[in-house]
């Protein structure tokens, strides 16, 4: 398995779960384009901004390169031949909250944050690509964790309160 992201290295996390890694900007076409795709069957996109907090700070660069990441990389795994299939990874974040539950991918979306915005964009360009051959899904999760995710995520901050808290102190979820 090889790994890609903009850090120079993988943390230690990581690492031992890597054949390879390779430290890439996703928003740099050239970079991009200079990844070997030969021998690699399956691609799950991760790559984005994805703090909802911060993205009202930084609104543009959310709505913008999550978008554009998505583009790079489909635009050159159809340039390349790519045979093999495309997890986008999106978000539940755009989902209307005032529907009722279960939610289904039928569910209406009403994005109402900066990222949100971005990652239903970014859905966009991958159904643009699904149309013209590439084999893409999307993924639609509420909440993921994984090495390196810090506070101001829901499961790391409820650790982080978990672990510093005194019995009976009340724990602060959401708003």
């Amino acid at each position: 398995m090889t790994g890609v992201a903009r850090q120079q290295s993988p943390g230690l996390e990581v690492a031992s779960s890597l054949d390879n890694y390779i430290a890439t900007d996703m928003l740099d076409t050239q970079a991009v384009n200079r990844l070997s795709l030969d021998g690699v069957s399956a691609i799950i996109h991760l790559a984005g901004r994805s703090s909802v907090g911060e993205s009202f700070q930084h609104p543009g660069e959310y709505i913008t390169q999550n978008p554009l990441m998505t583009h790079n990389l489909f635009d050159h795994a159809q340039r390349q031949g790519f045979e093999g299939r495309i997890v986008s990874v999106s978000t539940g974040a755009l989902y209307d909250p005032n529907q009722p539950l279960p939610l289904g991918e039928e569910s209406k979306t009403a994005p109402n944050s900066p990222y949100a915005i971005g990652k239903l964009s970014a859905e966009a360009v991958a159904l643009y690509f699904k149309s013209r051959g590439i084999d893409a899904v999307i993924a639609r999760p509420f909440n993921h964790i994984g090495p390196g995710q810090g506070t101001g995520f829901l499961l790391p901050d409820l650790y982080s309160q978990l672990h510093s808290s005194e019995y009976g102190q009340t724990l602060r979820v959401g708003n």
